[in-house]
């Protein structure tokens, strides 16, 4: 990451599937809610926080609540204990009317038990996660239907679930969001969806961040009243930054948000503002940054560095240079940034063994000078003629 220019590692900690780190308070939190324990302990968290401080990096955990909760906090001991802190865990909720995808589980936030929870849990990851610049709470994909899974609207119509579920959410995420910032003296990072869709308020928007992943026009407003407040913004578009589309998603027919592969050159090419057409002019200035999400439902550490580099190092070095790009994309600006990322990628990263995607032929590697040629000459499509000199 230092080596390509990226500098914040976004960490989304926990979902439905598993629950990977160790909690001081609730040792029992890891003990079914992992992969063949697969969990960090605090001291593996503290040192991966110095090792990236050492490189320039900082480190932005995310929990996500009150959605994408661990399925598996319904065990008996957990339950006996607190009560019911996960909502529609059962196997007969494991289908599209309570989850995006299985296992299905939400906080079951109607138990004040796990507001304490969260807390406590955001008090833990404050004091380890030293140089995180915000605590990213989450707030999107809240099912509505499981919101009301064990409450006195779970046999009403659905508006009166969908009300339900959003005042609920907009109180519970004000709550967590006034303890972080007055208590742990803490900014807060959240998913668009919290003030977009739950209606958050937020009492001291420069304290707040939002990401930005799935903007339409009806969200415009708030977004708007944001930005002239103050709140920053983080660039995170499906459309071109979610860097494990392009394999499909294993549960939606074909095409959806996730079926297009975006190369190296798109996200190069792509300005940040732009990257959600329609957004308020006056969120422009709002943009602190933007950032390639890596969802894992079909990553693993085979596939993982080829799924990244050399398309993250394509936005950092957009970012850091923002370039004005032709109105034609005709090569004038993607060709330079290839001889300049291809040092990173094809010659350090893959010298160092790890699995990146190639950006030229091997050929390239031995003979740079000569593709790079090529590239000036048949790149822009105005100089394709001359192709047939170089034959």
């Amino acid at each position: 990451m230092s080596q390509g220019k990226l500098n914040v590692l976004h960490i989304h900690l926990s979902d439905t599937g598993s629950w990977p780190m160790e909690i001081d308070m609730y040792p029992e939190f890891t003990k079914d809610a992992s992969y063949r324990n697969e969990t960090y302990t605090r001291q593996e968290i503290r040192d991966l926080v110095q090792f990236a401080k050492e490189r320039g990096v900082k480190i932005l955990p995310e929990i996500d609540m009150p959605g994408h909760s661990p399925a598996h906090f319904d065990a008996p001991e957990i339950t006996a204990q607190y009560g019911p802190i996960v909502q529609c865990t059962t196997v007969e909720y494991n289908t599209p009317e309570y989850c995006f995808e299985p296992p299905a589980g939400q906080w079951n936030i109607s138990n004040p038990n796990v507001t304490t929870i969260l807390l406590n849990v955001l008090t833990q990851l404050s004091e380890d996660f030293s140089t995180a610049p915000h605590l990213h709470i989450g707030a999107d994909e809240v099912n509505t239907n499981c919101s009301a899974v064990g409450t006195a609207y779970e046999h009403s119509t659905y508006d009166e679930k969908k009300n339900f579920t959003k005042y609920s959410v907009q109180a519970f995420l004000e709550n967590i969001l006034t303890n972080i910032t007055d208590n742990l003296g803490m900014k807060v990072a959240m998913w668009q969806d919290s003030i977009a869709v739950y209606d958050v308020e937020i009492d001291e928007p420069e304290d707040v961040l939002i990401q930005i992943w799935s903007y339409h026009d009806a969200q415009g407003p708030v977004l708007k009243k944001y930005c002239q407040e103050g709140s920053q913004m983080i660039q995170s578009a499906t459309r071109y930054y979610y860097l494990d589309c392009g394999d499909e998603n294993p549960f939606l027919s074909p095409p959806n948000f996730c079926t297009t592969f975006e190369s190296w050159k798109t996200i190069y090419l792509q300005d940040i503002i732009t990257a959600s057409p329609g957004m308020p002019e006056e969120c422009d200035n709002s943009f602190t940054g933007a950032s390639v999400q890596l969802w894992s439902e079909k990553i693993n550490k085979n596939t993982m560095m080829a799924k990244l580099f050399p398309r993250a190092l394509a936005l950092a070095e957009r970012l850091w240079s923002n370039p004005t790009i032709p109105a034609s994309n005709d090569g004038e600006e993607w060709i330079p940034a290839q001889m300049r990322l291809r040092l990173v990628n094809d010659f350090n990263l893959m010298n160092k063994c790890l699995e990146v995607a190639p950006m030229q032929p091997e050929f390239c590697l031995k003979n740079p000078a000569i593709c790079d040629e090529f590239a000036l000459t048949h790149g822009p499509r105005s100089n394709l003629h001359s192709v047939s000199s170089l034959e």
